[in-house]
């Protein structure tokens, strides 16, 4: 209904515009303003509900862009900010790896050392105690022979 309304009086402003006298000199319409105003008053008290509401929509339309780029901007520094805070973790990653691989060179370099001086340490003792034993089986010896050369001059002279 209220489009029809509308409708009928953008007829009669049309109507209003054509039956209205031309003046001689300058070829412009003359309109009586009074009317014509009521005309698009009446108009626009009745523009449809959609109009309305097209007009509302034109109206946010600033504020719902200007809410979807903060939206996006707060988006875009997050997201930066998360790529940052991988890159950092990635690097700590990579840092600590490093590091433990630094810690586990030096533990097997420290367990080599260790190996080759307990090593050294048991061929020493080894060596040492073979040193002594070789001395003490030569000395057992000595002793049998000097207990075997007793015996043999008591048996002689018995």
């Amino acid at each position: 209904m209220a489009q029809e309304l509308v409708r009928s009086l953008l007829e009669q402003m049309t109507d209003l515009l054509m039956t209205a006298k031309t003046a001689p000199i300058t070829g412009k319409k003359q309109i009586d303003g009074e009317v014509m105003q009521d005309l698009i008053d009446k108009a626009m008290m009745n523009l449809p509900a959609e109009m309305k509401q097209a007009e509302q929509i034109v109206a946010d339309r600033k504020s719902i862009v200007d809410d979807g780029n903060r939206m996006a901007e707060e988006i875009i520094t997050r997201a930066e900010q998360r790529a940052r805070e991988l890159t950092s973790t990635d690097t700590i990653t990579k840092a600590a790896k490093a590091k433990a691989e630094e810690i586990e060179k030096q533990a097997n370099d420290q367990a080599k050392a260790v190996k080759k001086a307990t090593d050294e340490y048991i061929i020493k003792n080894l060596t040492r105690t073979e040193e002594i034993l070789t001395a003490n089986l030569q000395q057992i010896m000595q002793s049998i022979d000097a207990v075997k050369q007793a015996k043999a001059v008591i048996e002689t002279k018995m």
